[in-house]
């Protein structure tokens, strides 16, 4: 059975100087424009560098990443599969050995204009399935991340990722693309958020998939 292990990890507390930055990390931080916003990246990208290091038996000072063919951030020397979402104060890391992956987290915030967004950015059965949902805003971010996390998985951008069928994905593959056009299938899973959030991840292949929920707790090594 194929495993993604997915780390769910609360920023508050963890480093923010941005020391483990690499250049393509560090040059992304400086043009954050608020303070909050390059904290929560550092720290985010600061845990991604633990929870792979910890996983690999390697100094995370060493660690590199690659952008790989369509994009995609990679680890460089390694053979191991991840990716990082976050938003706000939470962030999570999905890590395999089997496949590429995606995660996506995502705040639900109650004053969002579900019914308006879901008219201008999903399919029209997606956007009925959020009007008629007792909480729209829920439905609507709950889509959102099946499809950003399977996105993330080749690496298209968002206009594309947005075309993947999001509706009843958890008994069966979605259809997806490469950049190039590509098609193919992956297993799109809804998984646990803290409080507040919602959570996917995603697998290339259309095999079944087996989610191991992990977490990065405090005190962790400096």
């Amino acid at each position: 059975m194929r495993e993604i292990h997915v780390w769910t990890v609360h920023l508050a507390g963890l480093p923010t100087g941005g020391d483990l930055l690499d250049d393509d990390e560090r040059s992304r931080w400086q043009r954050l424009r608020s303070a909050g916003l390059r904290e929560r990246f550092a720290a985010a990208h600061w845990a991604r560098r633990r929870i792979l290091a910890d996983r690999l038996g390697v100094d995370p000072a060493g660690l590199r990443f690659t952008t790989g063919r369509w994009g995609k951030p990679e680890l460089a020397g390694h053979p191991v599969f991840h990716s990082l979402s976050h938003s706000g104060a939470v962030a999570m890391v999905a890590v395999s050995d089997a496949a590429p992956v995606g995660v996506d987290v995502e705040a639900v915030r109650p004053d969002l204009p579900a019914g308006r967004l879901a008219r201008t950015f999903f399919r029209p059965d997606e956007a009925g399935s959020v009007a008629a949902a007792v909480d729209p805003p829920a439905r609507y971010v709950r889509l959102w991340t099946r499809k950003e996390a399977a996105g993330k998985v080749t690496g298209v951008a968002l206009d594309r990722a947005l075309l993947v069928d999001a509706i009843g994905v958890g008994g069966r593959p979605a259809g997806i693309e490469d950049p190039t056009g590509a098609r193919g299938a992956a297993r799109i899973i809804d998984i646990e958020a803290p409080e507040g959030f919602l959570a996917a991840v995603a697998m290339l292949g259309g095999a079944p998939v087996t989610v191991r929920a992990r977490a990065l707790l405090l005190p962790v090594p400096a």
